[in-house]
């Protein structure tokens, strides 16, 4: 099978994974950005899912090279960082609920393994070529229809989320209370 194809599947586990964790979990269960305790961690998901935005979209929904392959992974880089700190913000942020549960770890490890296994094949996928800093910024050769057919879904998948999440973020939302 393809490299990509893979990294396609996996993203595709990564969305499923994401879907749970952050539709259900984080926004209907918990709703984290209602609460001042947690309204920093919600900061940190809506900067991953705007982070995820561009990568879908220079990663599996277009071929890229040059220029725009290396802003790919700038934003790979940023969305370690956010990451990092969402993972640094997690103990404080779910105090209320006694931490996170065993079934929230196993779901965040997985989608971190699907995501980062994704993007990773998706990288190792580009030829040798494509990483030159002159290389056409779309390269000649498009994604296989299935690729760019899931990498358009993801993409306005993640702008949807994207938006709520900066929806979110209104202070109607929040509570005055801190746990």
């Amino acid at each position: 099978m393809e490299t990509l194809v893979v990294a396609t599947i996996l993203l595709i586990g990564h969305a499923l994974m994401g879907a749970v964790d952050g539709m259900y979990l984080h926004d209907l269960k918990y709703a984290l950005h209602k609460h001042v305790d947690s309204f920093t961690e919600h900061i940190a998901h809506t900067l991953r899912v705007m982070a995820m935005i561009p990568l879908v979209l220079l990663l599996f929904v277009l071929n890229t090279g040059g220029m725009l392959l290396w802003l790919a992974v700038f934003v790979l880089i940023l969305d370690i960082l956010f990451q990092s700190w969402d993972i640094s913000l997690e103990r404080k942020s779910r105090e209320r609920y006694g931490g996170l549960s065993t079934a929230e770890y196993q779901i965040h490890i997985l989608s971190t393994l699907f995501y980062g296994a994704a993007l990773a094949l998706a990288l190792i996928a580009k030829p040798a070529s494509a990483w030159e800093w002159a290389s056409p910024l779309i390269l000649d050769t498009p994604h296989p229809t299935f690729v760019s057919t899931i990498g358009w879904v993801m993409f306005i998948g993640a702008i949807l989320a994207g938006l709520l999440h900066l929806y979110y973020l209104h202070p109607k939302f929040r509570s005055e209370e801190s746990s």
